[in-house]
């Protein structure tokens, strides 16, 4: 934060600056560079274009869903992000998990960590 304002660390390549339109993205996929890049483009775009690419890609048979948080912190979803039964990826510990002393292996996403949902302890 400078000045009370909250800064991205990925810049939108259309203004030069850091983007801030959404405070995170988070993707659930079982390709970990797939939700790196994807959340990056994700945070970029509006919702409603990033929904249209994750739909497209879901089209494609990419299994995929995404999740993001805005400015005023409601969230918008795909419309399987809570599904039991999608099998595209793990679940997600926002950054500011506070949960306990172990270390969980996970993928680092914009707000937070994936975990893979074949992951135990």
């Amino acid at each position: 934060m400078v000045n009370g304002k909250r800064y991205a660390h990925i810049v939108d390549p259309r203004t030069r600056m850091p983007s801030d339109r959404h405070r995170s993205v988070s993707i659930l996929t079982k390709d970990s560079g797939l939700a790196d890049g994807l959340s990056t483009a994700l945070f970029i775009l509006d919702a409603e274009e990033g929904k249209k690419l994750v739909k497209k890609l879901q089209d494609e048979g990419v299994e995929v869903e995404a999740m993001w948080i805005e400015p005023d912190g409601s969230q918008l979803y795909t419309e399987n992000f809570f599904a039991e039964d999608f099998s595209g990826g793990g679940f997600l510990i926002p950054a500011d998990f506070s949960g306990g002393g172990f270390l969980i292996p996970g993928i680092s996403v914009e707000g937070g960590f994936l975990i893979p949902a074949d992951f135990t302890l």
